[in-house]
């Protein structure tokens, strides 16, 4: 008898799934996998199919078939730590049953993530119903915990494809949301292995060929090409990299943040907004920028700007949290990306968010009337000065947040906690001009909102 009341999904990284074709193992648990693969180009999407035209089905007969159990290494590129230790501890700290309230979903991780997300929420939705009827419970929602690239999935199933709907808590180890300097060396650079000086194989075509490979790209400024500032890079001309297919990339990030922005006008959205727990490696040797030389090779860099502000040696410390309010909410373990899924606190912190989901804290508090909030909003303010909202409740509340959207900057939004004085809840923001709605809300609260217009000349903010 399962005691979890939802349903639980966890996803692997890149390189994390088993691939299959025809019966055959051709991406698996065997060492020697990768270099099988590298030598008869099975796994070369341009070499199949010419290119990722994003259909569900390739036609190449490879599918993806159960998570890669244990270490597999590509070096230069990925690594991970295998899953069977993560499954094993979800299972049993959680008292969930495998296959009933229990999934794993492998997908193949050379695919545009947007066609994984697509077989994501087709799944997501199927066992979701068989688990509300089997339990009885139609209140029944998804968690979904993610290694690396999974975390990309799982995002664009939630802001794209209406995920939100059916899922309480995304819960992502090392996921690579501003991407990852590994993937520059990689397309740029190239995979090889070597022994003792001798390269016994190169990878380098059939991981260039990845379209997922494309999207775990920095999104934010990290090439030095000789010539000021630090550019993205599809600003720069660099070597082994498709700009058009680095453009088409961005798009794919473009497509959640924007989707986000939508998101926060819904009023729905905002009262069963997901909540997303990044668990975030630091204090490891982190690739954080690159240069261009002039021999044309792209040199990686362990900072930025001239700081080392490292992560868990292959996702940033500053690209494993999805959003710019979200630090506070984000846990921090000094481990690597390959062990992070695996590692015993991490464990020990999965099973207490998890767990933490099904008490009902509205029964710990002195009202269960969800309560009226009226917010207090002025129609101009002066960029230059604090930016002050106040808030009354009609019923005690612990903690209301207020979300700032900027209109026109799709993607753009900041959070504020809302502390009590007095009986009154305020917020001081500092905003760039332009025009805001802001929306306060709270736990089981009935959300409100207004807008305002914030006027002067502040110094723009990198996204």
């Amino acid at each position: 008898m399962t005691k979890h009341p939802d349903l639980i999904v966890f996803l692997p990284g890149i390189t994390g799934s088993v691939l299959m074709k025809d019966g055959d193992v051709i991406w698996g648990n065997s060492a020697k996998s990768l270099w099988d693969m590298v030598a008869n180009d099975s796994l070369d999407l341009l070499e199949i199919t010419g290119s990722d035209n994003g259909d569900d089905d390739l036609g190449d007969g490879i599918e993806a078939t159960a998570l890669i159990s244990n270490i597999k290494v590509v070096p230069g590129l990925w690594k991970i730590g295998g899953y069977s230790i993560v499954s094993q501890n979800l299972v049993a700290n959680l008292a969930l049953e495998k296959n009933v309230n229990y999934f794993e979903f492998p997908y193949d991780w050379r695919r545009d993530n947007r066609v994984s997300a697509r077989k994501l929420a087709r799944f997501c939705r199927e066992k979701l119903s068989s688990w509300r009827q089997k339990s009885g419970n139609e209140k029944a929602k998804i968690t979904l915990v993610a290694h690396s690239m999974g975390g990309l999935v799982s995002r664009y199933f939630i802001e794209c494809l209406e995920g939100w709907k059916e899922t309480r808590m995304l819960i992502s180890l090392g996921t690579p949301y501003r991407g990852s300097l590994n993937a520059v060396d990689g397309i740029c650079n190239g995979l090889k292995k070597s022994v003792g000086g001798v390269t016994l194989a190169d990878g380098s075509r059939a991981f260039r060929s990845f379209q997922s490979l494309y999207q775990l790209l920095p999104i934010y400024p990290v090439v030095n090409d000789g010539g000021g500032p630090l550019k993205r890079v599809y600003e720069v001309e660099l070597p082994n990299m498709d700009l058009q297919r680095a453009i088409e990339a961005r798009k794919f990030h473009d497509e959640i943040l924007d989707a986000y922005a939508a998101n926060l006008r819904d009023t729905v959205y905002v009262s069963q907004q997901v909540r997303i727990v990044p668990i975030v490696g630091i204090d490891q040797p982190t690739f954080q920028s690159a240069r261009l030389k002039v021999d044309g090779r792209v040199e990686l860099l362990h900072a930025y700007e001239g700081r080392d502000m490292r992560g868990d040696g292959t996702v940033p410390r500053v690209s494993a949290i999805h959003d710019d309010n979200a630090s506070a909410a984000g846990v921090y373990f000094a481990n690597t990306h390959a062990v992070l899924p695996n590692a015993e606190t991490a464990m020990t912190h999965l099973k207490g968010v998890i767990q933490g989901t099904t008490i009902d804290l509205g029964k710990f508090r002195v009202s269960n009337d969800p309560g009226n909030v009226s917010i207090n909003v002025g129609d101009v303010y002066d960029a230059d000065g604090p930016i002050v909202i106040s808030a009354t409740l009609n019923a005690y509340r612990q903690n209301l947040t207020a979300t700032f959207i900027r209109e026109g900057d799709l993607g753009e939004s900041k959070k504020a906690l809302m502390y009590p004085r007095d009986g009154t809840y305020s917020c001081s923001v500092s905003l760039a001009p332009g025009q805001y709605t802001v929306n306060v809300s709270g736990d089981g609260l009935h959300t409100a909102g207004d807008v305002f217009v914030v006027v002067g000349a502040v110094e723009e903010r990198l996204s």
